[in-house]
Protein backbone atom coordinates (compact mmCIF):
# COMPACT_ATOMS: atom_id res chain seq x y z
CA UNK A 1 0.00 0.00 0.00
CA UNK A 2 1.12 3.69 -0.59
CA UNK A 3 0.61 6.20 1.71
CA UNK A 4 0.15 10.02 0.24
CA UNK A 5 -0.08 13.10 2.04
CA UNK A 6 -0.74 16.47 0.36
CA UNK A 7 0.16 19.51 2.69
CA UNK A 8 -1.88 22.70 1.46
CA UNK A 9 -2.28 25.89 3.19
CA UNK A 10 -5.87 24.85 4.30
CA UNK A 11 -5.67 21.06 4.39
CA UNK A 12 -3.79 18.31 4.65
CA UNK A 13 -5.25 15.80 2.14
CA UNK A 14 -4.19 11.98 2.41
CA UNK A 15 -4.85 9.23 1.20
CA UNK A 16 -4.06 4.94 0.88
CA UNK A 17 -3.79 3.68 -2.61
CA UNK A 18 -3.83 -0.42 -3.11
CA UNK A 19 -1.69 -0.41 -6.89
CA UNK A 20 -3.74 1.84 -8.86
CA UNK A 21 -6.89 2.44 -6.79
CA UNK A 22 -7.64 4.66 -4.01
CA UNK A 23 -8.75 3.02 -1.28
CA UNK A 24 -8.98 5.28 1.65
CA UNK A 25 -9.17 9.00 1.99
CA UNK A 26 -8.62 11.90 4.70
CA UNK A 27 -8.73 15.40 5.22
CA UNK A 28 -7.18 17.16 8.41
CA UNK A 29 -6.59 21.12 8.89
CA UNK A 30 -3.29 22.01 8.35
CA UNK A 31 -1.60 23.37 11.52
CA UNK A 32 1.88 24.91 11.24
CA UNK A 33 2.67 24.44 15.03
CA UNK A 34 1.70 20.81 14.88
CA UNK A 35 4.12 18.19 16.42
CA UNK A 36 6.28 15.23 15.31
CA UNK A 37 4.11 13.35 17.80
CA UNK A 38 0.77 15.01 17.12
CA UNK A 39 1.30 14.43 13.73
CA UNK A 40 2.29 10.69 13.83
CA UNK A 41 -0.75 10.22 16.30
CA UNK A 42 -3.02 11.45 13.85
CA UNK A 43 -1.53 9.02 10.84
CA UNK A 44 -1.79 5.85 13.06
CA UNK A 45 -5.00 7.09 13.99
CA UNK A 46 -6.75 7.14 10.93
CA UNK A 47 -5.16 3.88 9.24
CA UNK A 48 -6.57 2.38 12.34
CA UNK A 49 -10.29 3.92 11.82
CA UNK A 50 -9.76 2.02 8.39
CA UNK A 51 -8.58 -1.39 9.48
CA UNK A 52 -5.51 -0.39 7.70
CA UNK A 53 -1.91 -1.53 9.59
CA UNK A 54 1.20 0.54 9.36
CA UNK A 55 3.11 -2.65 8.04
CA UNK A 56 0.75 -3.15 5.48
CA UNK A 57 2.86 0.12 3.64
CA UNK A 58 4.94 0.04 1.40
CA UNK A 59 6.18 3.77 0.55
CA UNK A 60 5.07 7.36 1.83
CA UNK A 61 5.13 10.02 -0.81
CA UNK A 62 4.44 13.85 0.17
CA UNK A 63 3.44 16.64 -1.66
CA UNK A 64 3.89 19.96 0.84
CA UNK A 65 3.57 23.89 0.03
CA UNK A 66 4.02 24.55 3.81
CA UNK A 67 7.86 24.19 4.32
CA UNK A 68 7.52 24.84 8.18
CA UNK A 69 5.60 21.49 8.93
CA UNK A 70 8.29 19.38 6.56
CA UNK A 71 10.48 18.41 9.03
CA UNK A 72 7.94 17.11 11.61
CA UNK A 73 6.03 15.55 9.40
CA UNK A 74 9.29 13.65 7.94
CA UNK A 75 10.11 12.76 10.86
CA UNK A 76 6.24 11.48 12.13
CA UNK A 77 6.76 9.02 8.87
CA UNK A 78 10.09 8.44 9.79
CA UNK A 79 9.22 7.39 13.73
CA UNK A 80 6.11 6.10 13.35
CA UNK A 81 5.52 4.86 10.08
CA UNK A 82 8.99 3.23 10.09
CA UNK A 83 9.01 4.76 5.94
CA UNK A 84 11.54 7.20 4.69
CA UNK A 85 8.73 9.79 2.63
CA UNK A 86 9.52 10.36 -1.16
CA UNK A 87 9.21 14.40 -0.96
CA UNK A 88 7.93 15.61 -4.19
CA UNK A 89 10.21 18.48 -6.04
CA UNK A 90 11.68 18.93 -9.09
CA UNK A 91 14.54 16.69 -9.05
CA UNK A 92 12.06 14.15 -9.77
CA UNK A 93 10.76 12.81 -12.53
CA UNK A 94 7.52 13.77 -12.91
CA UNK A 95 6.87 13.18 -16.67
CA UNK A 96 6.47 16.78 -17.62
CA UNK A 97 9.57 19.37 -19.29
CA UNK A 98 9.78 22.12 -17.13
CA UNK A 99 11.99 24.34 -19.70
CA UNK A 100 11.09 27.59 -19.02
CA UNK A 101 12.44 29.85 -16.15
CA UNK A 102 9.63 30.61 -14.32
CA UNK A 103 8.99 26.88 -13.95
CA UNK A 104 11.74 26.72 -11.63
CA UNK A 105 9.58 28.34 -8.82
CA UNK A 106 6.39 25.69 -9.37
CA UNK A 107 5.10 24.09 -6.42
CA UNK A 108 5.34 20.66 -5.39
CA UNK A 109 1.03 21.01 -5.63
CA UNK A 110 0.79 22.65 -9.15
CA UNK A 111 3.67 19.74 -10.56
CA UNK A 112 1.55 16.64 -9.04
CA UNK A 113 -2.14 17.75 -10.25
CA UNK A 114 -0.25 19.31 -13.58
CA UNK A 115 1.64 15.54 -13.99
CA UNK A 116 -1.52 13.60 -13.41
CA UNK A 117 -3.48 15.68 -15.78
CA UNK A 118 -0.55 15.06 -18.85
CA UNK A 119 -0.53 10.99 -17.66
CA UNK A 120 -4.48 10.62 -17.96
CA UNK A 121 -5.48 12.61 -20.75
CA UNK A 122 -2.51 13.85 -22.58
CA UNK A 123 -1.97 17.43 -24.14
CA UNK A 124 -2.32 19.82 -24.39
CA UNK A 125 -4.37 19.87 -21.09
CA UNK A 126 -5.38 22.66 -18.60
CA UNK A 127 -5.62 21.83 -15.16
CA UNK A 128 -7.63 24.27 -13.00
CA UNK A 129 -7.04 23.39 -8.90
CA UNK A 130 -9.65 25.09 -7.16
CA UNK A 131 -7.29 25.24 -4.09
CA UNK A 132 -6.32 28.33 -1.18
CA UNK A 133 -5.63 29.66 -4.46
CA UNK A 134 -7.86 29.16 -7.77
CA UNK A 135 -4.40 27.82 -10.54
CA UNK A 136 -4.69 27.43 -14.23
CA UNK A 137 -1.92 25.51 -15.62
CA UNK A 138 -1.11 24.42 -19.09
CA UNK A 139 0.67 21.79 -20.44
CA UNK A 140 1.71 21.29 -23.99
CA UNK A 141 1.44 17.90 -26.38
CA UNK A 142 4.60 17.23 -25.49
CA UNK A 143 4.37 17.34 -21.94
CA UNK A 144 5.83 21.04 -21.54
CA UNK A 145 4.54 23.22 -18.84
CA UNK A 146 3.67 26.17 -20.42
CA UNK A 147 2.12 29.08 -18.10
CA UNK A 148 0.45 29.09 -15.31
CA UNK A 149 -2.46 31.57 -14.42
CA UNK A 150 -3.12 32.04 -10.24
CA UNK A 151 -6.26 33.83 -8.86
CA UNK A 152 -7.33 34.29 -5.01
CA UNK A 153 -8.81 31.13 -4.09
CA UNK A 154 -13.12 30.94 -3.76
CA UNK A 155 -12.87 30.64 -0.01
CA UNK A 156 -9.91 32.92 0.79
CA UNK A 157 -12.60 35.98 -1.40
CA UNK A 158 -15.74 35.04 0.48
CA UNK A 159 -13.69 35.02 4.09
CA UNK A 160 -12.21 38.25 2.82
CA UNK A 161 -15.54 39.89 2.05
CA UNK A 162 -17.01 38.70 5.39
CA UNK A 163 -14.44 39.95 7.38
CA UNK A 164 -14.64 43.63 6.04
CA UNK A 165 -18.63 43.70 5.37
CA UNK A 166 -19.91 43.93 9.17
CA UNK A 167 -22.90 43.07 8.47
CA UNK A 168 -22.74 39.98 6.15
CA UNK A 169 -22.41 36.77 7.52
CA UNK A 170 -20.83 33.49 5.98
CA UNK A 171 -23.05 31.15 3.82
CA UNK A 172 -22.86 27.99 2.09
CA UNK A 173 -21.04 28.21 -0.63
CA UNK A 174 -23.98 26.54 -2.81
CA UNK A 175 -24.50 27.72 -5.97
CA UNK A 176 -27.88 29.02 -7.14
CA UNK A 177 -30.25 27.57 -9.79
CA UNK A 178 -30.28 31.57 -10.79
CA UNK A 179 -28.30 34.44 -11.05
CA UNK A 180 -31.73 36.58 -10.25
CA UNK A 181 -30.80 36.50 -6.89
CA UNK A 182 -34.15 36.99 -4.15
CA UNK A 183 -32.38 37.92 -0.92
CA UNK A 184 -28.56 38.82 1.11
CA UNK A 185 -27.92 35.02 1.10
CA UNK A 186 -28.61 34.36 -3.09
CA UNK A 187 -26.97 37.77 -3.70
CA UNK A 188 -23.37 36.65 -2.11
CA UNK A 189 -23.35 33.21 -3.52
CA UNK A 190 -23.93 34.90 -6.94
CA UNK A 191 -21.49 37.23 -6.56
CA UNK A 192 -18.94 34.81 -4.99
CA UNK A 193 -19.54 31.37 -7.56
CA UNK A 194 -21.04 32.56 -10.89
CA UNK A 195 -17.99 35.08 -10.37
CA UNK A 196 -15.53 32.48 -9.98
CA UNK A 197 -17.54 30.76 -13.13
CA UNK A 198 -16.81 33.97 -14.90
CA UNK A 199 -13.67 34.18 -14.37
CA UNK A 200 -12.72 30.24 -15.00
CA UNK A 201 -14.80 30.90 -18.59
CA UNK A 202 -12.44 33.80 -19.29
CA UNK A 203 -9.01 32.35 -18.33
CA UNK A 204 -10.14 29.54 -20.48
CA UNK A 205 -10.99 30.98 -23.49
CA UNK A 206 -8.16 33.50 -23.52
CA UNK A 207 -5.36 30.47 -23.10
CA UNK A 208 -7.15 28.93 -25.48
CA UNK A 209 -7.01 31.45 -28.10
CA UNK A 210 -3.87 32.89 -27.37
CA UNK A 211 -1.98 29.62 -26.87
CA UNK A 212 -4.04 28.25 -29.98
CA UNK A 213 -5.22 24.83 -28.48
CA UNK A 214 -8.85 25.15 -28.97
CA UNK A 215 -9.31 21.52 -28.40
CA UNK A 216 -7.25 21.53 -25.19
CA UNK A 217 -9.05 19.05 -22.44
CA UNK A 218 -9.77 21.03 -19.37
CA UNK A 219 -9.64 19.09 -16.03
CA UNK A 220 -10.94 20.61 -13.01
CA UNK A 221 -10.22 19.71 -9.46
CA UNK A 222 -9.91 20.72 -5.24
CA UNK A 223 -12.49 20.59 -2.61
CA UNK A 224 -14.91 23.34 -4.51
CA UNK A 225 -14.67 22.08 -7.86
CA UNK A 226 -17.80 19.88 -8.52
CA UNK A 227 -19.56 23.51 -7.18
CA UNK A 228 -17.87 25.27 -9.76
CA UNK A 229 -18.30 22.70 -12.84
CA UNK A 230 -22.02 22.00 -12.99
CA UNK A 231 -22.25 26.12 -13.92
CA UNK A 232 -19.83 25.38 -16.70
CA UNK A 233 -21.50 22.93 -19.66
CA UNK A 234 -19.01 22.60 -22.34
CA UNK A 235 -15.99 24.72 -20.13
CA UNK A 236 -14.86 21.78 -17.97
CA UNK A 237 -14.55 18.57 -19.50
CA UNK A 238 -13.32 16.38 -16.24
CA UNK A 239 -13.78 16.46 -12.64
CA UNK A 240 -11.56 15.09 -9.88
CA UNK A 241 -11.51 15.88 -6.98
CA UNK A 242 -8.93 13.46 -6.60
CA UNK A 243 -6.53 14.13 -8.81
CA UNK A 244 -2.93 15.54 -6.62
CA UNK A 245 -3.64 11.95 -4.91
CA UNK A 246 -3.12 10.43 -8.03
CA UNK A 247 -0.87 12.78 -9.23
CA UNK A 248 1.64 11.50 -6.09
CA UNK A 249 0.60 7.92 -7.12
CA UNK A 250 1.67 8.63 -10.61
CA UNK A 251 5.25 10.33 -9.44
CA UNK A 252 5.92 7.59 -7.14
CA UNK A 253 5.17 5.34 -9.79
CA UNK A 254 7.76 6.84 -12.44
CA UNK A 255 10.33 7.29 -9.51
CA UNK A 256 10.21 4.16 -7.16
CA UNK A 257 13.42 2.49 -7.12
CA UNK A 258 15.60 5.59 -8.06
Amino acid sequence: MLLVIDVGNTNITLGVFRGGSLAAQWRLTTGRSKTIDELGMNLTRLLEVESLQVGDLTDVIVSSVVPNLNYALTRAVQHYLKREPMMVSQALNTGLKLILPGTRELGADRLVTAAAAYKIYGGPVIVIDYGTASKYDVISAEGEFVTGVTAPGIRISAEALFERAALLGEIELALPKSIVAKNTVESLQCGILYGCIGQTEYIVSRLKRELNIPKAVVVATGGLSRVIASGMEGIIDHIVPSLTLEGMRIIYEMNRGG
